[in-house]
């Protein structure tokens, strides 16, 4: 494995032995051979192969260290697990005092990795601006420019949306009004209407409409 060259694919086939538990309580009853130096437990890749890896990442990203820097960040342990979608996506929606510093540091990471991710953080986040302070529809427009100009296709499709129902949601910016209340209505008169399917007429229907109300 040494006299490979950097970048060669390799295939490494290891064979190990399966140990058999004797003892009727055991919850694992199959023990598999663990090769130490080589591959670590339930890895998918080579400990040497990781180790690797992270060091081109870090001489990519930090040029100026020393090679024992180097070594000390290899060797470093860390407890931050890595977050899901869905909480990237709540992380780059909120403001950065917000976060501890383990989450603005991913963030920063994920932003300079992907310049996608820092354009759909500040659309995002002047929509959220733009709803919440009713700005002109003069702003709408503005941003729905800057949103059909982008290179991400999720907001190329909900600009696409907004400007499709635009006089409502130009309405939604400039009254206060809202048909909130009149949803929330129907919403619990479908509630009701499903509990007491088939069980019922209209007059005790309309009976318990009149009262939740």
């Amino acid at each position: 494995m040494c006299d490979v060259k950097q970048g060669t694919r390799v295939r490494m086939q290891l064979i190990t032995r399966k140990f058999f538990c004797l003892e009727s309580n055991c919850p694992q009853r199959i023990f598999c051979e663990r090769i130490g130096r080589v591959v670590a437990a339930y890895a998918r890749q080579t400990i040497r192969l990781n180790d690797t890896l992270r060091l081109r990442r870090l001489r990519k990203q930090r040029k100026n260290l020393t090679l024992q820097q180097q070594r000390k960040f290899l060797q470093a342990k860390t407890t931050f697990k890595l977050p899901n979608a869905r909480l990237v996506a709540q992380w780059l929606l909120k403001p950065l005092e917000q976060l501890n510093l383990e989450q603005q540091t991913f963030i920063k990471y994920v932003c300079d990795e992907c310049p996608e991710c820092r354009t759909l953080q500040n659309l995002a986040k002047s929509f959220q601006e733009l709803i919440k302070q009713r700005q002109p529809a003069n702003v709408l427009d503005e941003w729905l420019a800057q949103a059909l100009g982008s290179q991400i296709m999720e907001m190329k499709n909900f600009a696409v949306g907004i400007q499709q129902d635009y006089s409502a949601v130009s309405a939604a910016l400039k009254y206060e009004w809202s048909n909130g209340q009149v949803e929330g209505q129907i919403n619990k008169l479908k509630l009701i209407k499903r509990q007491m399917y088939g069980r019922a007429n209209l007059d005790l229907l309309k009976a318990r409409m009149l009262y939740a109300v």
